[in-house]
């Protein structure tokens, strides 16, 4: 039973512990849509292996790779930093757009 009960709450942890990053991840996107260089700089840290699987499952869809992953998501990084006025509306919105920059 006590094993039992370490699972739950570990459980509950995790799951705390996901909402609390995806409330900071939408408050970067709201500071970043807002102006804010810093806080773009932030969610990149945050979320740059979730682009970096994108880049690695686009450039592995490609016959020939003249790129590495890493070059792509320094791209996708430079691309996204010339967006202006656009209103994010959280991580997976991001992450497709992230995904369509990779595609071009």
């Amino acid at each position: 039973m006590r094993v039992a009960g370490a699972r739950r709450s570990t459980a509950i942890n995790q799951h705390c512990l996901l909402i609390r990053i995806s409330l900071g991840l939408a408050s970067l996107l709201e500071r970043w849509s807002n102006g804010e260089k810093d806080a773009y700089d932030q969610l990149l840290t945050h979320l740059y292996g979730d682009i970096h699987a994108i880049a690695v499952r686009q450039l592995h869809r490609e016959r020939y790779l003249t790129m590495r992953p890493t070059a792509l998501v320094h791209e996708v990084y430079l691309r996204l930093s010339q967006v202006r006025k656009m209103q994010w509306q959280d991580r997976a919105y991001f992450l497709s757009m992230a995904t369509t920059i990779a595609r071009k």
